[in-house]
């Protein structure tokens, strides 16, 4: 159940880190640019502006995952996530609320996005994302009540991860015990600072059978 496990995340700056999980690799192998199944569709999704429907190919890939990996998120409190831009703040908010449903846990749009940025890909390009990300976005007031919380962080997609570090960096400014981070795909290049520990899984097909 190689293709089912969850890859894990870990992003890493100025000593401070944060770990995750995403259900996917974004390519089929290091390298190349074939995406798996489950990128594929999040680019189709991107493209009609994220019609995400309780019907579409995401949710069974979700679900299936959800079921395999029942006790993944079992101590999280709360969940919240990054908002894709400022045309489209609830595309993934939609997304977050069919998880939320799934784990049964209280989802909160904590985080607002004032601006639309580049995107980079390179770890050389980092800093400069970073520093775009640290403008672009910020926390509401009711963040307070993550304080002592386990909190869950959601995006669709993590490259280099500084969209997610700066969000979970933000958030941390509110004294949660825990964030957690989690992504449909994740790029498998180690630029993005992501855990080295299942490299030698990393040409896992992700194509068995899915529930649509």
């Amino acid at each position: 159940m190689n293709e089912w496990k969850p890859k894990s995340i870990y992003i890493s700056r100025n000593n401070k880190h944060y770990e995750g999980y995403a259900l996917s690799y974004y390519y089929k192998k290091e390298g190349e640019h074939e995406r798996l199944p489950l990128a594929e569709e999040i680019v189709k999704i991107k493209q009609k502006v994220w019609q995400f429907s309780k019907s579409g190919k995401i949710i069974g890939y979700l679900n299936k995952f959800f079921r395999l990996n029942p006790k993944l998120f079992v101590d999280i409190d709360l969940i919240t996530y990054v908002p894709s831009n400022i045309y489209s703040n609830n595309r993934m908010g939609n997304l977050a609320k069919y998880i939320a449903d799934k784990l049964n846990k209280p989802l909160y749009n904590l985080i607002t996005c004032s601006s639309t940025s580049s995107n980079y890909h390179t770890q050389k390009e980092f800093t400069k994302e970073y520093q775009e990300k640290l403008k672009k976005f910020d926390i509401k007031d009711e963040a307070s009540r993550i304080s002592k919380k386990n909190v869950l962080l959601i995006d669709d997609i993590c490259t280099t991860g500084a969209t997610l570090f700066v969000c979970a960096s933000k958030l941390d400014e509110f004294s949660p015990a825990n964030i957690t981070l989690f992504t449909l795909c994740t790029s498998r290049n180690q630029y993005n600072g992501f855990d080295n520990e299942e490299k030698e899984n990393q040409n896992d097909s992700f194509e068995e059978d899915l529930p649509f």
